[in-house]
Parts: C-alpha cells; structure tokens; sequence
C-alpha cells in the first residue's frame, strides 16, 4: 500500500530514513511536526525572515480521525515498522 520509493528491499522505510545519517545525526536543522504546523512554520519564518504564508496546512480531511482507520493488525504493523519513529518524535497512538 505504500509507493515503492518509500520502501527499501521490500520494506517500509521509516521518516528517519530521511532525516538522519547513518549515525543518527540530523541532516537538517529544524523538524516541524503537522500537529504543530502554525507554531513550527512561524519559527521557520522568524529564523529565515519569510513572509506570510499560508498558517494552515492547506490540505485538510474531513476523515475523521485517523485512529479510526486502523484495525489491530495495522497498529501491529505500525508499531513495529515505525517503532523507531514513534520512539524519536515521541508518537502516541492514544493520543
């Protein structure tokens, strides 16, 4: 269900694959997280002195939320393919 650039030999590769070098140090200065869009884009635009833009993520879903998409084998698949993920950017699954 993913495309194939974000899988390496068969499997999913993770947000860190990324962001990270080999020993783990951040190949970028700043990680703006979605649930924190307004807040995050505003440092970005304080630090590199842009204009305004949009505040908003301008995708929106009406969805619902997301939780209510995954049955227990996803969450199994999650958890252990993006453990590494969930770990490093401090994911809660009930939150």
């Amino acid at each position: 269900f993913l495309p194939d650039e974000q899988k390496v030999g068969g499997q999913v590769r993770s947000q860190l694959d990324w962001i990270l070098d080999e020993d783990d140090n951040p190949l970028v200065d700043f990680i703006g997280h979605y649930e924190t869009f307004t807040e995050d884009f505003g440092k970005i635009q304080r630090a590199y002195n842009i204009g305004p833009l949009p505040s908003q993520p301008l995708r929106k879903s009406n969805r619902g939320d997301y939780r209510d998409a995954y049955d227990e084998e996803m969450k199994e698949f999650v958890a252990l393919h993006f453990a590494r993920d969930i770990k490093y950017f401090g994911y809660k699954f009930d939150e």
